[in-house]
């Protein structure tokens, strides 16, 4: 029997949904740790992982995959719980000397949402992040391929299908300069059946007027939802971050969108507490996420990392960073409020899950007002309760 623990992005997901159709005829026991070292504690959280499953399974053998290994400078300490180490899958089937008889297609169980991924890797330089060390550098996958799993996917029942990667940005810019995401999205817009696509984090440099009216024009088969990693809005701090960012012109972008996606989900990442990030450049962040309309954002604290720029950076004081943490969470819980008051009322088209929620398009999650099987396209007026908690009542 196979059992796969997952930690970290939706990238590593679709990793440890390949390996699970990889080794469903291994004919062994055999558990796979795929880890994260997207942080320090993301890394350290693998260690503590494995020692648990150690713990726990003292006679099975166990395997260690993923973005911290690549990133170990001592496997036999790190991982010495392990009895296979590995980067990546190719690393673990010559290890395990196990090879598929056919390209396996990722196995997300019974879940109603699936990962696609069209490319891997990453080729730009942020100071703080260990992501395209660890990653490499940015390969997409061919349109044709992404096409028939897109299909497989779809024969499967999936309803809602996720486009991801290390960065899907910069989707073609390694095979192909005229290719770009855009051109990914409007191949699988032509294939007919009851789906719509979402997408993982688009930087900047992606949304352009064509690629906003791509996703208004759809009728919401990609869904109304836009992730950008802005991580500040300080000229400075994103300089220091190599990050070459016009902080106008990204707040021109935001407003374009909701402007012609009026009740789209913004969301975006913000890095606090980065070492060049003083009272004022602080402050200059909290006033755009105050100005912008933006829905929600995911907030992390700047973690030191070897094989970066930012590693020879002085850090800010604990106290700094957890105050400033604080004030972001604050900010994105009122944020999201002011979203949600926004939709209430709304007929929103949703998706019914596996826990008794639904999601929309525009992402929000709630529980609905009655028990429907999951994987069903439904429409929902939604509410908010006397917590501001959002229900849908079926239409």
């Amino acid at each position: 029997m196979i059992k796969i623990y997952t930690q970290g992005c939706r990238l590593n997901q679709y990793d440890s949904a390949r390996l699970k159709t990889i080794f469903e005829d291994f004919g062994e026991d055999l558990i796979i740790l795929n880890t994260c070292t997207v942080t320090s504690k993301a890394h350290s959280e693998a260690k503590k992982m494995l020692r648990r499953l150690r713990r726990e399974n003292e006679r099975k053998k166990i395997a260690v995959v993923g973005c911290a290994v690549k990133y170990s400078k001592d496997l036999k300490k790190d991982f010495k719980e392990a009895d296979f180490v590995a980067e990546n899958e190719k690393q673990l089937l010559k290890q395990l000397n196990y090879f598929p008889s056919s390209e396996p297609i990722p196995d997300f169980g019974e879940r109603t949402r699936a990962f696609l991924k069209i490319q891997e890797g990453c080729d730009r330089k942020c100071s703080y992040c260990v992501v395209p060390f660890v990653r490499g550098k940015s390969l997409s996958r061919k349109i044709c391929e992404i096409v028939k799993e897109f299909d497989s996917l779809l024969t499967k029942n999936y309803k809602e299908i996720v486009l991801t990667g290390t960065n899907i940005s910069d989707y073609g810019k390694d095979f192909d300069k005229k290719l770009t995401l855009k051109d990914v999205l409007k191949a699988l817009l032509k294939k007919e059946g009851n789906f719509r696509i979402r997408l993982s984090s688009v930087e900047p440099s992606a949304i352009d007027d064509e690629f906003i009216q791509l996703i208004k024009e759809s009728n919401e088969k990609i869904c109304h939802h836009i992730h950008i990693p802005i991580q500040s809005f300080s000229p400075k701090v994103l300089k220091s971050m190599n990050r070459a960012q016009d902080v106008e012109k990204l707040k021109k972008i935001i407003e374009k969108i909701c402007s012609e996606l009026p009740f789209a989900a913004i969301g975006c990442d913000i890095l606090c507490a980065f070492p060049e990030e003083g009272e004022t450049e602080f402050q200059e962040t909290i006033n755009a996420l105050e100005e912008l309309p933006l829905s929600f954002f995911h907030i992390f604290t700047f973690s030191k990392r070897e094989n970066t720029a930012a590693q020879v950076m002085k850090t800010l004081p604990e106290k700094i960073k957890r105050e400033r943490k604080k004030i972001l969470l604050e900010l994105a819980k009122i944020k999201n409020l002011k979203f949600l008051k926004k939709n209430e009322g709304r007929v929103l088209k949703s998706l019914t899950l596996e826990n008794g929620t639904a999601l929309s398009s525009n992402f929000i999650e709630f529980k609905t007002s009655a028990k429907f099987n999951p994987n069903e396209f439904r429409n929902f007026i939604l509410h908010l309760d006397a917590l501001n908690n959002p229900f849908g009542e079926e239409v």
